[in-house]
């Protein structure tokens, strides 16, 4: 199969495994909100919060992971991958105990000076937080297992495992909508439960199907690759610890000034937020383990390439759900939601911005972590981090209203995405005006006439189903249009051309 047929192929089951998802976790959603409560949910986002942000040490170890698991299938060499494995095992037990220790540790700190919860919810916090230890652990003892997956390309087995997952999450929102009990306390129980089964699902599958998934670290000891990934992963750490202790402590802050409920409104975001992130990024879980075997083997120029053509096919995929949602966020809010929290449509508009922003230089990563030169990059994120946060801080103690705490990350992703078109270009040696030229010219020109067109149907159709489906449809076909039109040059339009007659000439 060549390259891009596998990437197609790749990329189908991940996107029919988000499109599930998606639905599923939308509609888990919106059960969750209605049977906890704005309050409840709440509570569960900021106490997820503070999981994902005692999880930085997991969150840079997957990134390594993936990378030299990646980067080693490429050379081809089946013991350093064993060994790789090994390492990657290691690591991860010991992260999963020391995020444990700190949770533990850290816990009643949390909950008597940082948190604002009702007296009478203290204690299910308390409980769903002991319950997130758990699920938190196991998650991050299947990373290992992933990153196996990942090298080896195969998607079709990420979708058998979301599509467990989501049917595991729906009857778990099922069962809380119908429970009498403490309800923030079963739904803790039941995310710890879904963890655990899938660890334990993702191991058995690695372990029968794949070489170097054989655990013995004395066996498959080399000192010089626990120096280069330890290393390696002290400066994703920066990036990543900084990343994470971002999105916390804004939730922690937006606590502070305004409480539970505007955290349910930026909880609800965050779902939308999430989901649209997920369903843009398939193209590059699909595309990324084939950048950095390219880099593996010398190939710099052909990644490069792949590079600024994922930038182009991710930016679409996201556009393309993002544009039609935007202009009927309204009406799809309400559709979705029965109580829709206050804050949340200008939530979910500025944060389909924020990523499109992002979106145009996430692929942009992988090529500097193919290319191993991570250090400057992670002490910018590092300095913006921390700016940012003092920023988000200083103008709500000003008394300006929550929205802003988006603006300030938008103007930040936007600085950003020209650090890392400048980094790449200067320690990479990759064509930045070729990249001006392919990416941002290129969607310019393309997604004008979708904006102009979603635009001038919510200005001349009242709102209702139907005109969802309209601006659906209409949407769709013009971003397809002239994206191929406009958004791809002579050699990416063969290489669709080429796709699509493999594809008829196989329904025939």
């Amino acid at each position: 199969m060549s390259t891009t047929s596998r990437i197609a192929t790749n990329t189908i089951f991940l996107y029919l495994n988000v499109a599930v998802k998606a639905f599923i976790s939308l509609y888990v959603t919106r059960l969750v909100l209605d049977a906890l409560g704005a309050s409840d949910y709440g509570i569960y986002n900021v106490v997820g919060g503070l999981i994902s942000m005692l999880c930085f040490l997991n969150t840079s170890m997957t990134a390594v992971t993936q990378r030299f698991m990646n980067y080693n299938q490429g050379i081809g060499d089946l013991l350093r991958l064993k060994s790789i494995f090994n390492i990657s095992i290691v690591f991860h037990l010991a992260i999963a105990l020391i995020v444990v220790v700190m949770m533990v540790a850290l816990k009643p700190v949390f909950f008597e000076h940082m948190l604002n919860i009702d007296s009478d919810k203290v204690y299910a916090a308390s409980c769903l937080y002991y319950f997130a230890m758990v699920s938190t652990a196991f998650t991050i003892m299947t990373v290992p297992y992933d990153a196996v997956l990942n090298s080896h390309e195969n998607m079709r087995y990420y979708f058998y495992v979301g599509i467990i997952q989501s049917a595991l999450n729906l009857l778990a929102a099922i069962y809380i909508c119908n429970y009498h009990g403490e309800r923030l306390i079963a739904y803790g129980l039941f995310m710890s439960a879904i963890a655990i089964i899938t660890m334990i699902i993702m191991r058995v599958y690695c372990k029968k199907h794949y070489e170097e998934c054989v655990f013995s670290p004395q066996k498959y000891y080399r000192k010089e690759l626990y120096t280069e990934i330890f290393k390696y992963s002290g400066w994703e750490l920066v990036g990543h610890s900084s990343a994470t202790f971002l999105g916390w402590a804004s939730f922690i802050v937006i606590n502070k000034f305004f409480g539970t409920v505007v955290n349910a409104a930026a909880g609800v975001t965050n779902q939308l937020s999430g989901q649209l992130q997920i369903l843009s990024s398939n193209l590059l879980k699909a595309v990324n383990p084939v950048m950095v075997k390219y880099e593996s083997s010398g190939n710099r120029k052909k990644m490069f390439q792949m590079t600024i053509a994922s930038c182009k096919l991710s930016l679409f995929c996201l556009f393309i759900v993002s544009i039609p949602f935007y202009a009927e966020c309204n009406y799809v809010l309400h559709l979705w939601l029965k109580k829709v929290p206050d804050n949340s449509l200008l939530f979910c508009q500025l944060f389909i911005v924020l990523r499109l922003i992002e979106q145009a230089t996430l692929p942009l990563k992988t090529a500097i972590d193919a290319i191993g030169k991570v250090k400057w990059l992670n002490i910018y994120i590092l300095f913006s981090m921390v700016l940012q946060l003092g920023l988000i801080y200083v103008f709500f103690a000003m008394g300006y209203p929550p929205y802003v705490w988006i603006v300030i990350m938008i103007i930040i992703a936007f600085l950003f995405s020209l650090y890392k078109v400048a980094y790449c270009a200067y320690f990479a040696g990759m064509d930045w005006k070729q990249y001006v030229k392919e990416v941002v010219f290129r969607s310019v020109i393309s997604y004008a006439l979708p904006i102009l067109a979603s635009i001038g149907i919510t200005a001349f159709f009242s709102s209702s189903f139907l005109r969802l489906i309209i601006v659906l449809i209409v949407s769709t076909l013009t971003s397809c249009g002239m994206f191929y039109l406009c958004g791809l040059n002579a050699m990416e339009k063969a290489e669709v051309n080429k796709l699509l007659c493999n594809i008829k000439n196989r329904i025939r």
